[in-house]
């Protein structure tokens, strides 16, 4: 399964000549993907500095700590359910993607965790509040400690605001159910909050977004080139892009590098298409891009 990448393929042209160069931005390295593991989302303090705290993923069954911009946790697709009558997470007959509160054979387990936070240091309970979601659909946490209990802490379909959130005590972790209404992919950002022994404020963390692929995924285009064919018998410049058949592409043009312009996007019949640029610069920059 690949990763939604920006990917940018640049034509350096030449007006009088048709001729010109290609230059494309390779991508990072693919994030660490957890898929069945015992995962906790684990509130780090820093003493010293200016975010005092902050969110690492914790594999419990490896003994790992992930930078929660280098990992993407991975819900399977055995977690879809069929939503019966008379539950807050959904219509009757919804679907709903979950990572469950208790551990499932091939199903991801991911609880908060406050664990490692020293005793001593901090006045009460953290919270955890959830301050964004991005993705296809909406996003719900909640907890059951019987059938057709519903605890819910988190709920992004009305809006997110100072409810949304959860208490972690000082040495503890919490797991969740954590529900999806459609597959793909989400970030979720969350920032934690607490407060020293001896402060009257609290103490804030800078928010931290953790991505969620959430099965099955779309299968995303592959990236486009470009390639210059010359200038045609009516002067105009002519250019080849390839890609995946029947994905769109994004076209733009600049002399600069800094100010695109956009031209017509292409979306392909087959493996390559054609198009033409007016023949109107004495250079110029053209571009493909995934939308």
């Amino acid at each position: 399964m690949r990763f939604l990448r920006l990917i940018l393929i640049f034509v350096a042209i030449n007006s009088l000549t048709g001729s010109g160069f290609t230059q494309t931005l390779e991508a990072p390295p693919e994030p660490a993907r957890l898929t069945n593991s015992h995962v906790d989302l684990r509130v780090v303090y820093t003493p010293a500095g200016t975010n005092r705290l902050s969110f690492v993923i914790a594999d419990e069954d490896r003994g790992l700590e992930l930078d929660p911009q280098e990992t993407v946790l991975v819900l399977g697709e055995a977690g879809k359910l069929i939503l019966p009558a008379g539950t807050p997470l959904g219509n009757e007959g919804d679907a709903i993607y979950v990572a469950p509160q208790s551990q499932v054979p091939g199903l991801l387990s991911l609880g908060l965790s406050a664990e490692e936070l020293p005793l001593g240091v901090f006045d009460g309970n953290l919270k955890v509040q959830l301050q964004k979601v991005v993705g296809p659909g909406q996003f719900i946490l909640w907890q059951a400690e019987s059938p057709g209990e519903f605890d819910l802490r988190m709920k992004s379909s009305d809006g997110i605001g100072p409810g949304d959130e959860t208490l972690l005590s000082i040495g503890s972790h919490d797991h969740f159910n954590w529900g999806f209404s459609a597959p793909g992919v989400y970030q979720l950002t969350f920032k934690a909050t607490g407060r020293l022994l001896g402060e009257s404020l609290e103490t804030t963390g800078e928010p931290s977004t953790v991505t969620f692929n959430v099965l099955p995924l779309l299968e995303v285009p592959a990236a486009p080139s470009l390639r210059t064919i010359g200038i045609s018998s009516s002067g105009v410049l002519q250019l080849e892009v390839t890609g995946t058949p029947g994905a769109t592409y994004t076209l733009q043009s600049a002399t600069d590098l800094g100010d695109w312009t956009s031209l017509p996007s292409v979306t392909l019949s087959g493996p390559t298409a054609l198009f033409t640029v007016p023949n109107d610069l004495p250079q110029r920059w053209i571009r493909a891009r995934l939308p």
